[in-house]
C-alpha cells in the first residue's frame, strides 16, 4: 500500500512538472526548418538584382579609398585600431571594425569586386531571414508557425531595407543585426531548460550567445540595444522570473562596458568630434533638436507604415523644423502620444503586440538620440530594427481581427485565407517596390538623379549629383556631352547652395568647373575661397586654389596653399604627393602667406575713381591672394559710398580670410543695418559665431535665415 503511495506522488509530481513544460504538440513550438529556408530564399531573390550593381555612394569611402580595406588581410589590425571615417578626415567616433574587415578580406581575393560584396550582402540579408523566423517561432511559441513565417516575410519584403542591403557600406548593420539574432537564439536556446530547473542553465549556449552579442557590437554601435532587446525575448521566450532574466543579462551589459573599452583604446575616445555641418546636422545648428526630434519620429512612424518615396538623403532641409508650430513636429507629438497609449494598454499582457511595441520603442532609440544629441537627420537605415517591430504588430492585429487560434495549421486554407489574403497582396506591393528600388542603386549617377526628385529639398541630393555630373563632364571627351554636363552639374550645384548657401564641397566643385572646364580662373579663385570662408577645414579648396596658381604661375602662392593643404588634411595621400612634386619641379616650400604684412600697401592719393573703381579692385587682389591691398580698396570705396552693400560683403570676406573675424562680425551687422534681410551676410555671420564659439549668435542668424526661407 504504501509504495503504491509513492508510486501515486511521483506520478502526480511528474505530471505538475510536465505541466509546466511548454508542450511539444504546441503549435510553433518545434522551429520549422523549412519556412526559415523560405524566408531565406525570398530575402536572398529580393536582392538579387543588387548583384549587378556598382559601388555607390559611401562604398568609395569605406572600401576603395580605405587603405586599410585595401591592403586585404594585412590591413586588419590597423582596422581594429580606426574609425570608419579615419581617411575621410574626420573623427566621428564610430567604431565598426567588422564590416571593414569582411571587406579587406573580399579585397584580398577579389580587389575592389562590387559584385561580390553585393552578393555578400545578399547572403547575409538570406542568413538574416532564417535566423529571424527560427527566433520568432521559438519567441512566439504557442503562436501558429504561420505568425512567425507571416512576420519573417514582412519583414524580408520591406522597401526600407533596401539602402542596408542596397548599399554596400551598410553591411554594418546586416551584421549587428544578424549577430543580434543569432545572439538571441543561443540565449533562448541556454535558459530552455533553466525554466523548470535553474541549476540546468546551459552555460555553454550562453557563452556562444555572449560571442555573437559582441560581433554585433563590433558592427555597429546600435547594437547596445541588445541590453534591452535580449532580455524582452527572455519574458516572451520564456517562464523565467525577472529576476532570473535580470541576472541573465548582466554578462552582456559587462561586454557592453567591454566594447567601450575597447573602443576607447582604439580611438582615444568614446563620443567622436560632434559634426556641425549644416546637411547632416541641421537641428543643431537651428538650435531645434528636441522638436526635430519629435518631427523625426513622425517620419519614423509614416516611412514604416508607407515606404514611399524612398531616398538616401533626408539631409537639409528635406525635413524642415522652424520651432513647435511646425506640421511634422505637431504630428510627432500625436503619434508619441498614441504610441504611448497603446503601450499602456497592452502593458498587462503577454503578447506579440506588446513585444512589437516594445521593439520598435526600443529600436528607435539610437535614430532619436542622433536627433536629440547631435541634431541629425533622419535616415532609412535607422528603420532597419524597428521593422520588425512594425512587422509584429501588423500580423499580431490581422490574426486579432480574424480570431485566429494557436491551433490553426498552414494546411487549413477556411481558417488562413482571410489572414494570408490581405498579407499576400501586402508582400506583392513590397517585393515590387523593393526590386525596383535596387535598381536605383546600381550606381551614383543612377541613384542621385532618381534622388533630386524624390528628395528635392534635400541640399545634399543636388550637390552630389552635381559634384557627379562635373566628374562625368572632366572625364568626357565629347565637346557636346561635356557642356551638357557641365551645364545640368552647374544647375544642381547652384539647387543645393539655393538651399544651403554655405556648404564648402559645392563652391569647391563651382571653382572646379571654373578651373578645369570654362577656363575661367578668377570665377575658381572666388569659389574656392568661398569655400575655405565656410569650411576652413575643407582642404581641397586649399589644392585647388594651389592649382590655379599654379598654372597662373603664382608659384609662391601655389606653395603657400599646397602646404595649407597637407596643414590642414595629413591623411590626404593624393594631396601630398601633388606637394611634393611641385617641391621637385619648383624647388619651393613657401608655408607662410607669401609677402602677407611684408608687401608694399597701396597708397590711395587720387580722387578721380568712383566708389565701384574701388570695389572692383578689392576684388581683383582678393581674387589674387593679396587680401591686404583688397581691404585698403575696399575701405575706400566703403568710404565714398558708406551704404554700398557689396563692398562691405567683399570687405567681410577679406577679412574672414586674413582670420580678423571681429572685423568680419563689424562689417556683416553693418550689411545687416543696411539690408537686414540679406541671406548672404547672415549665412557667413552664422559661420563666423560658430567658428569663434558664440554659439547663441550663430543660432540667432540661422533662425533669421529660416524664417526669411519661410521654412
Amino acid at each position: 500500500m504504501a509504495k503504491t503511495i509513492k508510486t501515486n506522488r511521483t506520478q502526480s509530481g511528474l505530471t505538475e512538472n510536465l505541466s509546466r513544460l511548454p508542450t511539444t504538440t504546441a503549435a510553433g513550438y518545434e522551429p520549422n526548418i523549412k519556412l526559415a529556408i523560405i524566408c531565406a530564399l525570398a530575402g536572398f531573390l529580393l536582392y538579387a538584382n543588387t548583384i549587378k550593381n556598382n559601388y555607390a555612394l559611401d562604398d568609395y569611402a569605406v572600401i576603395t579609398e580605405n587603405q586599410y580595406v585595401q591592403q586585404g588581410i594585412k590591413g586588419i589590425p590597423a582596422i581594429l585600431g580606426s574609425d570608419v571615417w579615419h581617411f575621410e578626415n574626420v573623427s566621428l567616433g564610430y567604431y565598426r571594425p567588422l564590416s571593414l574587415i569582411t571587406f579587406a578580406i573580399e579585397n584580398q581575393f577579389f580587389p575592389n569586386n562590387p559584385h561580390i560584396a553585393h552578393f555578400d550582402n545578399a547572403i547575409i540579408y538570406a542568413v538574416s531571414g532564417f535566423a529571424l523566423c527560427l527566433l520568432l517561432m521559438l519567441t512566439f511559441r504557442h503562436q501558429p508557425p504561420l505568425f512567425s513565417l507571416l512576420v519573417s516575410l514582412l519583414f524580408i519584403t520591406h522597401p526600407l531595407h533596401t539602402e542596408v542591403v542596397a548599399n554596400i557600406k551598410s553591411r554594418d548593420e546586416l551584421l549587428s543585426f544578424l549577430n543580434l539574432l543569432i545572439a538571441g537564439w543561443l540565449l533562448l536556446r541556454a535558459v530552455s531548460a533553466a525554466q523548470t530547473r535553474p541549476s540546468h542553465l546551459d552555460y555553454f549556449k550562453l557563452a556562444i550567445s555572449c560571442i555573437f552579442f559582441y560581433l554585433a557590437l563590433l558592427s555597429k554601435e546600435s547594437a547596445m540595444a541588445g541590453v534591452l532587446l535580449l532580455p524582452l525575448l527572455l519574458y516572451f521566450g520564456g517562464r523565467l522570473p525577472v529576476k532570473r532574466i535580470l541576472a541573465c543579462t548582466v554578462p552582456f551589459i559587462v561586454l557592453v562596458l567591454a566594447f567601450q573599452l575597447q573602443k576607447f583604446v582604439a580611438l582615444g575616445t568614446l563620443t567622436g568630434n560632434a559634426g556641425h555641418d549644416i546637411l547632416n546636422y541641421p537641428y543643431l545648428e537651428s538650435g531645434q533638436q528636441l522638436p526635430a526630434t519629435f518631427a523625426i519620429f513622425a517620419w519614423f512612424i509614416k516611412m514604416l507604415l508607407l515606404p514611399f518615396p524612398l531616398a538616401y538623403s533626408y539631409a537639409y532641409n528635406q525635413i524642415p523644423v522652424s520651432g513647435w508650430g511646425t506640421a511634422s513636429v505637431i504630428a510627432g507629438i500625436l503619434l508619441a502620444a498614441v504610441f504611448v497609449f497603446a503601450l499602456s494598454s497592452t502593458v498587462k499582457s503577454k503578447k506579440p503586440p506588446l513585444a512589437g511595441l516594445l521593439i520598435v520603442g526600443i529600436t528607435l532609440l539610437p535614430g532619436l538620440a542622433f536627433a536629440l544629441l547631435k541634431g541629425g537627420i533622419f535616415a532609412e537605415r535607422f528603420l532597419y530594427a524597428p521593422v520588425l517591430g512594425f512587422s509584429i504588430i501588423t500580423v499580431a492585429i490581422l490574426f486579432r481581427f480574424n480570431n485566429l487560434t494557436t491551433e490553426i495549421k498552414l494546411s487549413d486554407f477556411a481558417k488562413t485565407y482571410r489572414i494570408s489574403i490581405p498579407i499576400l497582396a501586402i508582400l506583392l506591393l513590397y517585393s515590387v517596390e523593393t526590386i525596383a528600388r535596387n535598381n536605383d542603386w546600381k550606381d551614383d549617377i543612377t541613384l542621385y538623379a532618381n534622388d533630386v526628385n524624390t528628395a528635392p529639398n534635400s541640399a545634399q541630393t543636388h550637390l552630389h549629383y552635381g559634384v557627379k555630373l562635373i566628374e562625368t563632364a572632366l572625364a568626357t571627351q565629347a565637346a557636346s556631352v561635356k557642356a551638357s554636363n557641365l551645364n545640368t552639374g552647374m544647375a544642381q550645384l547652384n539647387t543645393a547652395l539655393s538651399i544651403a548657401p554655405q556648404i564648402p564641397e559645392a563652391w569647391y566643385e563651382k571653382g572646379r568647373a571654373y578651373h578645369f572646364l570654362a577656363g575661367n580662373n578668377d570665377s575658381a579663385i572666388l569659389c574656392y575661397n568661398q569655400a575655405i570662408l565656410q569650411s576652413p577645414a575643407y582642404a581641397l579648396s586649399y589644392f585647388g586654389l594651389a592649382g590655379v596658381y599654379e598654372n597662373t604661375n603664382q608659384l609662391q602662392l601655389a606653395s603657400y596653399y599646397y602646404n595649407k593643404g597637407v596643414e590642414t588634411d595629413p591623411a590626404n595621400i593624393e594631396g601630398k604627393q601633388a606637394l611634393n612634386n611641385f617641391k621637385k619641379r619648383t624647388n619651393l616650400d613657401v608655408k607662410t602667406f607669401p609677402g602677407f604684412g611684408n608687401t608694399a600697401k597701396t597708397e590711395i592719393t587720387d580722387s578721380t575713381h568712383d566708389f565701384t573703381y574701388y570695389n572692383k579692385m578689392g576684388e581683383l587682389s582678393g581674387k589674387k591672394g593679396d587680401f591686404e591691398n583688397a581691404i585698403i580698396y575696399l575701405q575706400k570705396s566703403a568710404a565714398l559710398n558708406p551704404d554700398y552693400v557689396s563692398t562691405y560683403i567683399n570687405l567681410s570676406v577679406c577679412y574672414g580670410m586674413t582670420k580678423n573675424y571681429s572685423k568680419c562680425i563689424e562689417v556683416l551687422n553693418k550689411v545687416l543695418q543696411l539690408d537686414p534681410a540679406n541671406v548672404t551676410a547672415l549665412n557667413n555671420l552664422a559661420i563666423i559665431y560658430e567658428h569663434v564659439g558664440e554659439k547663441e549668435k550663430a543660432v540667432a542668424c540661422r533662425n533669421k535665415l529660416n524664417a526669411l526661407k519661410g521654412k
